[in-house]
C-alpha cells in the first residue's frame, strides 16, 4: 500500500529510542522527512545518526515541558523543510507508587511534562497543519491516560473543521517498537483519513479485559 508520505514533514518528539526512534524510522522508510527531539544533543544527534537519511532527518535538543519547546520545533521543521505535515508526541512517564506516597512536585513534574506539553505540541503545530495533517498522542499506560485520551476526543473535535486528524496510541510493554511504528505510521498518513478521534491500544493483546479503566 502506498501510504502517500512522499516528501511529508513529521515531528517526532521522544525520538532517541524505543517506540519514537522506531515511529521515525518507518516515516523514513515510507519517504517523508522527520524532525526528531529529545532533551540531551547527545541522544538527538546518536539518533539522528542511527536513523541515517541526514538530509531527510534534523534532530533538536529540546525539553517538552519547557514552554518554549513547541515553537522551536515547529520552527525548526518549517526553516528546514518549508512545511509541517503531522506530529507524533509521546508523553511523560507518570509517577508511579502508591497514591499516598507521591508528593505534590511530582505530580506538578508528571503534568507539566506528560499532560500540559502534550496539549500545548498539539494546538501549535494544528495552526501550521495543512489539511490532512494528523496529531498523534501516545499515551503512557498509567495515572494520566485517562485524561489524555479525553484530549484526543476533543482535539479531533476541534480540528475537524481545518481537516487536521487527531488521534491517540496507547503501547503497552509487551508490543515491539516495529509493530507500534508500522500503526503510528499509518494511522499519521493520507491512507488512514477518515480515521480519528480515536485511541488505539497496540499492545499485543495485553490489554483485554482492562479497556474499562482507561476511562
Amino acid at each position: 500500500m502506498d501510504l502517500n508520505l512522499e516528501d511529508k514533514v513529521f515531528l517526532v518528539t521522544a525520538a532517541t529510542s524505543g517506540f519514537g526512534l522506531a515511529a521515525a524510522g518507518m516515516l523514513l522508510a515510507e519517504g517523508a522527512c522527520v524532525v526528531i527531539s529529545s532533551p540531551t544533543r547527545h541522544s538527538v544527534d546518536n539518533a539522528a545518526a542511527r536513523l541515517g537519511q541526514l538530509g531527510r532527518t534534523v534532530g533538536i535538543a529540546a525539553d517538552s515541558a519547557d514552554p518554549a519547546a513547541a515553537d522551536r520545533l515547529i520552527t525548526a521543521a518549517l526553516t528546514h523543510f518549508g512545511r509541517l505535515d503531522g506530529v507524533l508526541l509521546s508523553i511523560g512517564e507518570p509517577p508511579t507508587g502508591p497514591l499516598t506516597a507521591v508528593s505534590d512536585q511530582q505530580w506538578r513534574s508528571s503534568f507539566e511534562s506528560g499532560f500540559l506539553s502534550t496539549v500545548r505540541l498539539a494546538r501549535t503545530a494544528a495552526p501550521v497543519l495543512p489539511a490532512g495533517g494528523a496529531i498523534g498522542l501516545v499515551l503512557s499506560p498509567g495515572r494520566l491516560r485517562s485524561g489524555l485520551a479525553i484530549v484526543v476526543e476533543m482535539l479531533a473535535e476541534e480540528f475537524d473543521p481545518q481537516g487536521v486528524r487527531v488521534n491517540g496510541f496507547i503501547a503497552g510493554r509487551c508490543g515491539t517498537s516495529d509493530g507500534f511504528a508500522r500503526a503510528a505510521t499509518f494511522v499519521l498518513s493520507p491512507a488512514a483519513s477518515y480515521f480519528t478521534g480515536n485511541v488505539i491500544t497496540i499492545d499485543g493483546g495485553d490489554g483485554r479485559g482492562h479497556l474499562a479503566g482507561v476511562f
